[in-house]
């Protein structure tokens, strides 16, 4: 028989047609002869010889049984055909999470034994079987070792430290922990921004003590609840009609996870197996912790990237064997090979970060709804702001809309507007405004956040004398300062140079540091308030899941008071002691070139606000040069609907999603002309009124021109996909080409 067969990795939008000499259903993974190599091929359906076509042999069935089923093949069949991505690469999804299979122990009986050695002595469903029930268990073949933290202390006396020769850096540390008492080494050295070498050598002075400490035991946020009369109706309504996607919508702090919660355990009762995603890993483990709290015995799973390659292998095979569990996760989760899913919960749905934009390019959101229309399986998507597209399909009866509208503990934030024009140039990153209200939060014991968009101390450095900017040297922007560090770094190819003593255009030693980061407000809060237990949290200054969990534990459990972030302190924290939040620059995102810059702005500013007044009254404010904007008026006065109304009708007027569907074309190329040439082909094959080619907001990245075409799709899809397609497969070597297909924005 004939069979169409995916290959994985490869980059080209097609099947291809091999000979088996027996039937092998969808999802079936064979061994194949491709272009030379021995390679991973998936079975999609039979299919039919084509004369004058070279038909090769399988080599062989890599499995007992298709591991995937055919709602699973059709899936990516789907989401390939809808996002332009490579078929074997989106069938590769499925399966990436399996690739350390080899190191799982299972135990049985009080035996152990490999679990791939396992596999090849009794049938797979009887192992499946024994999963999903518990006869069996899954271990990693290596113990994770407990994370330990080192501690810091002062241990020597105020008359000893008198008689100390010290260099500014150790005095530095010194006065620090005089207020602290104690602090862990990563965070001492982050906050008096010096070497691990200063603190050793205090340390052989005698004058701090460092000792080790185990992390504790895992994080669970108990918390009882009785719902209100609003949301015990929502979970009736959502469990009383499983067939439609259901959004809940409402004012940050209102409980929507209450609600999700009792609708999971409701549908757990009986077994089954539950998806949780939220749009970053940062949000992960406050999520983890108010699972457990809320679902007393039943088993949670967390499973991303961050997560140990052995521990995401048991949870894939756990997940295909329909074991009752509930799985908290990022955007990959969707993906699991589910046998018994019982429900899907996207939280903060509006994310862009579940839009992947490496290939294979994919919405998470779009993914989950595609899994609902062909399997059933209920999908509730919750979010203070929701997506603009997903908004509208509420409103076109596609989806069903919840609303939200009271905090049942807590008030909402009071939000005001600081108007920057009358602040004097040194009072633009903390007016006086701003500063009085840190210093009362501060007064009272409670807790305050600070956000800026932007990392780093400044951004951007340039010469006083001729004005150079210091740039990246493979990308057309200009590289971050870091001042701890006293780095020049590009965030977008990860370039990096030692800040030069002087101009290398005109020699001049006058070099200035513009705009502000994280860095800088975290140094200008510390120096305006020395005793306050300041802690930035931006990507600089975590890196594992465990320094993430800690982090977000810190300001849970109140173990700082002032935070500086960058927008992920503006996503799912739920602190109740945070009683003032600040955005900074929030002019920021009303400059940037995307048809959905409004509508990130507003969800920037609503979900940032709305960490405040948790536990009691909270205040918000937002620094702006546009106190005027609309948009900035509807996050005051609260106006969500208007908001919608106002951008929904934008879009209508421009053809922008969801009135069209929007097809971005990239050429990267190191040859400039090569690009804009091949799409100026591609833009006449379309036919179709097209915008561009030009170049992308960020002209260059490594290298690389980046020239860019928007499509507005109205109607006649399939026949455009389908001219990409061809021409995607047909490409010069000298260009690459990515497609977004419906993207969240439309920079950089």
């Amino acid at each position: 028989m004939y069979l169409e067969i995916a290959i994985s990795g490869i980059p080209l939008r097609k099947t291809f047609l091999y000979e088996s000499s027996q039937a092998l259903p969808p999802g079936t993974r064979v061994l194949v002869d491709f272009a030379g190599r021995k390679t991973t091929g998936y079975v999609m359906g039979q299919g039919k010889p084509r004369e004058g076509l070279n038909i090769k042999r399988i080599i062989e069935p890599i499995d007992e049984i298709p591991l995937l089923k055919t709602e699973d093949v059709e899936l990516a069949v789907r989401v390939s055909e809808e996002f332009l991505s490579p078929i074997g690469r989106i069938m590769d999804l499925f399966f990436s999470g399996a690739a350390h299979t080899g190191r799982l122990i299972l135990t049985a009986h009080d035996e152990k034994l490999r679990f791939t050695e396992h596999l090849k002595r009794f049938p797979i469903t009887h192992v499946l079987r024994d999963l999903r029930d518990g006869v069996v268990s899954l271990e990693p073949a290596t113990r994770q070792a407990k994370t330990k933290k080192k501690i810091v202390k002062l241990s020597a006396s105020i008359e000893e430290l008198s008689r100390q020769r010290l260099s500014k850096n150790q005095k530095n540390v010194i006065n620090y922990m005089l207020l602290k008492g104690a602090e862990e080494l990563d965070m001492l050295i982050q906050r008096t921004m010096v070497s691990r070498q200063t603190i050793y050598t205090l340390v052989k002075k005698g004058i701090l003590t460092i000792w080790e400490e185990e992390t504790k035991d895992e994080w669970v946020l108990k918390k009882d609840v009785e719902l209100t009369n609003t949301q015990r109706r929502i979970v009736e309504n959502i469990l009383e009609d499983p067939g439609t996607p259901h959004l809940i919508m409402g004012v940050t702090g209102s409980g929507k996870t209450e609600v999700y919660l009792e609708i999971i355990r409701r549908l757990l009762e009986k077994g089954g197996t539950a998806l949780i995603t939220v749009p970053e890993i940062a949000l992960t483990p406050q999520t983890v912790a108010r699972v457990k709290g809320r679902l007393k015995g039943l088993e949670v799973k967390v499973y991303h990237s961050s997560v140990p390659p052995t521990e995401r292998a048991r949870v894939w095979w756990q997940s295909l064997a329909g074991k009752k569990m509930v799985v908290v996760g990022t955007r990959s989760a969707v993906w699991l090979p589910f046998s018994n899913l019982k429900i899907i919960v996207m939280d903060e749905e509006h994310d862009e970060s579940y839009y992947q934009e490496t290939d294979p390019v994919y919405d998470a959101v779009r993914v989950s709804e595609l899994r609902h229309e062909i399997t059933g399986v209920p999908l509730v998507l919750v979010s203070a702001t929701p997506k603009v597209t997903h908004y509208h399909k509420t409103l076109t009866g596609s989806w069903k809309l919840h609303v939200l509208t009271e905090r049942p503990v807590g008030e909402k934030p009071h939000v005001e507007v600081v108007d920057l024009r009358t602040q004097k140039k040194e009072q633009r990153i903390l007016s006086p405004r701003l500063a009085r209200e840190i210093e009362e939060v501060l007064r009272k014991n409670k807790q305050a956040l600070i956000l800026t968009v932007r990392k780093g101390f400044a951004n951007y450095m340039v010469c006083g004398s001729c004005g150079h900017v210091f740039k990246c040297e493979r990308c057309d922007v200009s590289l971050t300062y870091h001042r701890n560090t006293k780095l020049l770094k590009c965030h977008h190819c990860g370039y990096v140079q030692n800040l030069p003593f002087r101009c290398p255009n005109c020699g001049s030693f006058n070099l200035l540091a513009r705009g502000f980061g994280t860095e800088k407000v975290e140094l200008e809060i510390l120096r305006r308030f020395p005793a306050a237990r300041v802690m930035r949290f931006d990507k600089e200054t975590v890196g594992s899941y465990a320094e993430i969990e800690e982090m977000v534990k810190n300001i849970v459990e109140k173990r700082c008071d002032v935070v500086v972030g960058t927008r992920i302190i503006s996503k799912g924290i739920d602190a109740p002691d945070v009683e003032m939040v600040a955005v900074l620059d929030a002019d920021r995102n009303l400059s940037i070139t995307s048809y959905s810059a409004n509508e990130n702005l507003f969800q920037l500013l609503v979900q940032v606000t709305g960490r405040s007044g948790r536990g009691g009254a909270g205040r918000a404010f937002i620094q702006t040069f546009e106190p005027e904007n609309t948009i900035i008026e509807a996050v005051v006065e609260g106006k969500y609907e208007k908001f919608f109304e106002d951008e929904l009708a934008r879009r209508k007027l421009f053809d922008y999603p969801p009135f069209a569907r929007l097809i971005r074309v990239m050429a990267l190329s190191e040859n400039r002309e090569l690009a804009f040439s091949f799409l100026e082909d591609l833009k006449k094959d379309l036919g179709i009124e097209s915008l561009g080619p030009v170049e992308a907001p960020i002209p260059k990245i490594k290298n690389k021109h980046r020239i860019q075409l928007l499509v507005k799709v109205k109607k006649e899809m399939t026949k455009i996909t389908e001219t990409l397609k061809e021409k995607l497969n047909t490409r010069s070597g000298q260009i690459d080409i990515k497609v977004f297909v419906d993207p969240p924005g439309t920079f950089p």
